[in-house]
């Protein structure tokens, strides 16, 4: 004897019982002899019907698991890649540009399954923006930050150490 889970045989989609919804508004108001009921259910079944496309529209939740852990591999190897073959300044701003990308790409895998909002979506990309040209925008020609007033820094340029201040 042996003994099976049984199946639900008649476990709708979500997409079918939308179907039935919109189909039994519409119904009720072509049934109806009032108007307010007819124009209400003909509302509510173009918004549901909105509303189930916006549904459709979103990306799965396994499509986005799968896209992000192969994202998150090919950063991991890409990022190892680099630290093994180039030098430590160059395998450094190679992770790094890496890692903006793998941040931005998982984001966008987020946004589009629904996950995540688009303005929470503009924030971050705003943030890892900023971060990444506050990052490369001064150390981009390998040329070091200088501070200070500008005579200091016409000292620097020129060769000759600075002098400091007596103060």
């Amino acid at each position: 004897m042996t003994t099976r889970r049984k199946k639900a045989i008649d476990t709708p989609k979500p997409s079918d019982e939308a179907y039935r919804q919109v189909f039994g508004l519409l119904e009720l108001g072509e049934r109806s002899s009032n108007p307010d009921i007819r124009a209400a259910a003909i509302e509510i079944a173009k918004n549901t019907s909105t509303d189930q496309r916006y549904r459709n529209l979103r990306v799965s939740a396994k499509t986005i698991m799968l896209a992000g852990t192969l994202v998150l591999i090919l950063t991991v190897a890409a990022c190892w890649y680099a630290q093994i073959h180039y030098a430590a300044t160059l395998a450094n701003s190679i992770t790094g540009v890496v890692l903006t990308v793998a941040v931005l790409l998982i984001a966008l895998y987020t946004l589009l399954s629904g996950h995540l909002s688009q303005e929470n979506f503009v924030k971050l990309c705003t943030a890892v923006w900023d971060k990444f040209k506050g990052a490369y925008s001064s150390t981009a020609a390998g040329s070091p930050k200088m501070e200070g007033t500008e005579s200091g820094v016409k000292q620097i340029q020129a060769g000759d150490d600075p002098k400091p201040n007596p103060n």
